[in-house]
């Protein structure tokens, strides 16, 4: 978000905008703005947003008012998703994913993030060779992984 400016004694940022802001020229004098800095402005009572007619937002304190009446906003506590990787392309996809995603929810203070990577693999013909089999067993040995959370099956 942009702000054109922030006024220290009302305790608003004035010119508001977001999307598409336009060329930096316009930009040259404003200020970037997150989004939780708006919503702590006036953070001892309500705030006030405002637009006038080129679509610039100020947002600023109402005053104290009763708690009751105060907005209260609810956000979300919890991510989740499933992602299926192509395996021949797994690295740029876990880097997408890292960029797209972990880097973002790992903004908030107090966030924790837990990754769970899960492989299934399957040779339907012949299945896999000994030689196959003893690499694997020892490279996940090597990555200190729980004997319990990996293995080979017949069937």
């Amino acid at each position: 978000m942009y702000a054109a400016s922030f006024d220290e004694s009302a305790n608003t940022y004035e010119g508001v905008l977001e999307g598409e802001i336009g060329p930096l020229t316009e930009l040259a004098t404003g200020l970037l703005v997150r989004r939780e800095a708006l919503q702590t402005a006036g953070s001892d009572g309500e705030q006030e947003v405002t637009r006038d007619a080129q679509q610039h937002t100020t947002v600023g304190k109402t005053g104290v008012r009763d708690k009751e009446q105060a907005v209260v906003d609810s956000y979300p506590k919890r991510f989740y998703a499933s992602i299926p990787i192509e395996s021949d392309r797994a690295g740029l996809e876990v880097a997408r994913i890292m960029d797209g995603l972990l880097v973002e929810l790992t903004r908030t203070d107090g966030s924790e993030l837990k990754l769970t990577l899960e492989i299934e693999g399957t040779s339907a013909r012949e299945g896999y060779p000994k030689d196959v089999v003893d690499t694997v067993k020892a490279n996940a040995r090597d990555l200190k992984l729980d004997a319990e959370s990996f293995g080979f099956e017949e069937d």
